[in-house]
């Protein structure tokens, strides 16, 4: 089924998948990323992530039984998680990492 047809007449989805809320309402899609993209959101080598996922560290959804698993990363979860832990009162965290350059 196409989006247009998952919109209801309000103008936003009706969906129960994972999306992320823009300013006009509507849901769009949010995708799961690998490991290396998560890396690269975060700043830290993806191997370091890789080793957070396995201890629980940050949010993750493992793919697959048994001992080897493929790790899939929702940034917005990745994000919520990092605002979570800021400790500082002095300067809160920024919207876009970009903005800072």
């Amino acid at each position: 089924m196409n989006e247009v047809a998952k919109m209801g007449t309000s103008g936003s989805s009706t969906s129960a998948g994972t999306g992320i809320t823009t300013q006009t309402g509507s849901r769009q899609p949010e995708y799961f990323e690998d490991a290396g993209e998560a890396a690269k959101f975060l700043g830290i080598n993806r191997r370091t992530v890789l080793q957070m996922a396995r201890e629980g560290i940050i949010p993750a959804h493992p793919l697959g039984d048994g001992k080897r698993k493929l790790w899939r990363f929702l940034l917005s979860e990745l994000d919520e998680w990092m605002r979570s832990r800021v400790n500082s009162a002095r300067r809160p965290c920024s919207p876009n990492r970009k903005e800072l350059q």
